[in-house]
Formats: structure tokens, sequence, C-alpha cells
């Protein structure tokens, strides 16, 4: 398989990196983005509370710029996806940001419907 960890050593030496995406394994150049239109987020279209700076790598092969990354939490952001672009303003960082990872969780009992993000400048 293509999108396997021990190859992720081997993609970021190729100055690649990889993503898996509604199963189906996405690899893109470390400078570019996905082809995807920037998402807008900020206070009011849906930024939940605080971006929180992310000081630890905790993955050996994670890139030293993602560790200076951010995670952010934004009302459900369904557009977006891992290599995409996003416009962040916040009271704490403002800018252009890569997205490193996304998590969407939500229920059926409940109204909120959250997108999990890391992201770092790109």
């Amino acid at each position: 398989m293509l999108c396997t960890i021990s190859n992720r050593y081997t993609y970021k030496i190729l100055g690649l990196e990889w993503s898996i995406l509604n199963d189906v394994c996405q690899v893109i150049e470390l400078n570019r983005d996905a082809d995807t239109d920037p998402i807008f987020i900020s206070l009011k279209p849906g930024l939940s509370g605080i971006p929180e700076q992310l000081t630890d790598i905790g993955d050996s092969f994670a890139s030293l710029r993602e560790a200076g990354g951010w995670k952010i939490t934004s009302l459900l952001q369904p557009k977006a996806e891992p290599g995409g672009v996003i416009k962040l303003e916040s009271s704490v960082v403002n800018g252009v940001f890569k997205i490193s990872s996304i998590r969407h969780a939500g229920d059926n009992y409940s109204a909120a419907w959250l997108s999990v993000m890391e992201i770092y400048e790109r």
C-alpha cells in the first residue's frame, strides 16, 4: 500500500506528504496545496474556542514546521481536507494556513457538529 507509516519517512525525503481521504491515498508535494479553494474561518463563521499552539511533534516523522502549528476547532467544515488551505482570523493568530490533519465529530442527538484541525503556516 502506498500510504503506510513505514513509507512516511521516504515521502518526506522525496518532498512529498500523504493523507488518506475517503479511503483513497492522496499524495502531494510538501510546498503545494490541495486543489481546493481556501476556507475562511473566524469567530463569526464558526471558530469555536481559542486556537491552541502545537508544541510537541509527537510523531518522529512529523516536520518541524508542523510542530509550530495550531489546533483549531470550528463548526463542521465538510470541504476541509488535508493539504487544503484555510484563512484564519482569531484573537490569537491570523493568517493563511495549510491543513495537516482534520477530524469531524458530532452526533444526531445534539446540534454540535465540529471539525478539529491541525494547521501550520504555508
